[in-house]
């Protein structure tokens, strides 16, 4: 696999919550990976799988496929490949025997773009709606723009749009979109938003699921 290969065709997934449940799939699937330490020995793999991994742990378990061993350098970064969502990550080393590597779970994970997480799009005159409670226990119904196993994304007013700053966390105390409703959200992203329809200047504000 060269140094590039398809990562222009690929995004950046760093939901911790979405990464845990990627990685937890790939190791009770048992999905064989490829670890390698150089890019400029790319033509030599070691192969293995995640042991027994369940999406809590800040480390994982790889054990080496038969025939494999595993003659990592400790203080090189690791990189892999999964055909799994065909995702890349690389991490640091915590431990290193001859079959068996500890590794810190990653931050980021980069997947395909057309496979990542479907999202439901409602669209800008969507109906759906939830009720956000703040942390002083104020209430806001919104409408939700589009949601995904991640996050979400609401449509909001000039008005309301002051009240979400940067990493805010709220509730979704209900929701006419049941996947969203309980969970805890942090804002991530604020981007304004035109309105075709009535020229009303709008906001699209962007949260990921902590739960």
């Amino acid at each position: 696999m060269a140094k590039d290969e398809k990562e222009n065709d690929k995004i950046d997934i760093a939901n911790t919550q979405l990464i845990r449940k990627i990685l937890k799939d790939i190791s009770k699937q048992k999905s064989p990976i490829k670890i390698w330490q150089s890019y400029d020995e790319t033509h030599y793999f070691a192969e293995g799988t995640i042991h027994k991994y369940n999406g809590m742990q800040d480390r994982m378990e790889v054990r080496a496929a038969k025939g494999h061993l595993f003659n990592f350098d400790p203080k090189k970064e690791l990189f892999f490949h999964s055909g799994y969502k065909e995702l890349i990550f690389k991490t640091k080393i915590d431990r290193v025997e001859d079959k068996e590597v500890w590794i810190y779970r990653p931050s980021i994970l980069k997947i395909d773009d057309s496979r990542a997480t479907e999202r439901k799009n409602f669209g800008l005159q969507s109906y759906q709606t939830a009720i956000l409670v703040f942390d002083n226990q104020d209430q806001m119904k919104v409408n939700v723009l589009d949601i995904s196993e991640g996050g979400m994304a609401i449509l909001i007013r000039k008005p309301q749009y002051e009240q979400f700053h940067m990493k805010l966390k709220l509730l979704v105390k209900e929701s006419s979109v049941d996947q969203c409703v309980g969970k805890i959200c942090i804002v991530r992203n604020k981007a304004p938003v035109d309105k075709v329809l009535t020229n009303e200047q709008v906001f699209r504000i962007g949260f990921e699921f902590l739960n």
